[in-house]
């Protein structure tokens, strides 16, 4: 993503996660799915809306653990981190040893 980034609009990049995510739920890939909620969830924490960055990684959180995909799970907690972070809200940073955790499994 940091790539496509340099040349695309930070709004263009949005819809192409959203088309992602349009995508997966049409063919029933949770997997694409999950991992269109976790881009979306990085791209807001990228413009600074932290609030909807949370809920699309809550989303793809959800959906890692509902398929048992651990990497995923790790993934979604690390993102959690890095946007609660972001806002320096550092207490929140709870989620980082989630991810920890789950890598270790």
């Amino acid at each position: 993503m940091a790539i496509l980034a340099m040349y695309i609009s930070p709004l263009a990049i949005l819809e192409y996660h959203h088309q992602q995510l349009t995508i997966g739920k049409e063919t029933g890939e949770t997997a694409v799915e999950a991992n269109a909620f976790g881009n979306l969830g990085t791209s807001y924490c990228q413009l600074r809306d932290f609030k909807k960055a949370i809920e699309y990684h809550q989303q793809h959180l959800s959906i890692a653990e509902d398929i048992e995909d651990l990497a995923a799970e790790g993934t979604a907690y690390s993102n959690f981190g890095l946007t609660h972070y972001s806002p320096d809200d550092l207490c929140k940073a709870e989620f980082f040893k989630s991810s920890v955790r789950v890598d270790l499994r």
